[in-house]
């Protein structure tokens, strides 16, 4: 089975597994705005829609004036949602619009500081079982070294902290010349998120540190 890994759950369901992770699309999150040209130049108390904790939680550090109204559903019902109902805004992962041939929509990119993407986005997870080492293998040969630590890094921190979809938390690893760097972000929803950066040589152990 094929999934969008920032979706799936920290931990493998038994007799299942990920093979290793190919390189993956973009990992940023896109903002698409009806009428402004970017969230620095929406008008104050602009209503955005999302129906992510992460996504909410970031948008209000950047622009603690807007307003943020839950929206649920596919890209296309997201986006019509946006005009019938007058929101201001909404935010999507590009890696999702990039692949239905939606990237023309984006108004704006957050860059991976701004806006710390959740673990595994724009990565594509292969969910096979565990016994069948053959196709594991073939699939294997497929892999993206890099995407492979990086995501394993992320999801590492999701695993550490036991978090679901209820609560914002967010991780982007990327390689900083011999080491690997993860910006970590973890809050609920009535505390403000905490922000952090770690530096290593090991991916896996980056997020239990």
């Amino acid at each position: 089975a094929v999934h969008s890994l920032k979706d799936m759950p920290a931990e493998d369901v038994e007799g299942l597994t990920y093979t290793k992770f190919w390189k993956r699309e973009d990992t940023k999150d896109a903002l698409i705005l009806r009428d402004a040209s970017s969230l620095k130049e929406l008008k104050e108390g602009a209503v955005i829609g999302t129906g992510s904790l992460r996504r909410q939680k970031q948008l209000k550090r950047m622009r603690p004036d807007v307003k943020v109204v839950d929206i649920r559903g596919n890209v296309d019902t997201r986006i019509n949602k946006m005009y019938q109902d007058k929101l201001d805004g909404i935010v999507l992962a590009a890696a999702g619009l990039k692949r239905i041939n939606m990237e023309s929509s984006i108004t704006e990119l957050f860059s991976n500081s701004d806006m710390i993407p959740a673990p595994g986005q724009g990565t594509l997870a292969i969910q096979v079982r565990k016994d069948n080492k053959e196709l594991i293998d073939k699939i294997n040969a497929f892999s993206d070294e890099k995407t492979d630590n990086c995501v394993k890094a992320e999801r590492s921190f999701l695993l550490e902290m036991g978090a679901d979809c209820h609560v914002p938390i967010a991780a982007h690893c990327d390689v900083a010349g011999d080491k690997f760097k993860l910006d970590v972000m973890f809050g609920t929803e009535r505390k403000e998120p905490v922000y952090c950066s770690i530096t290593g040589a090991n991916p896996i152990n980056l997020g239990i540190k």
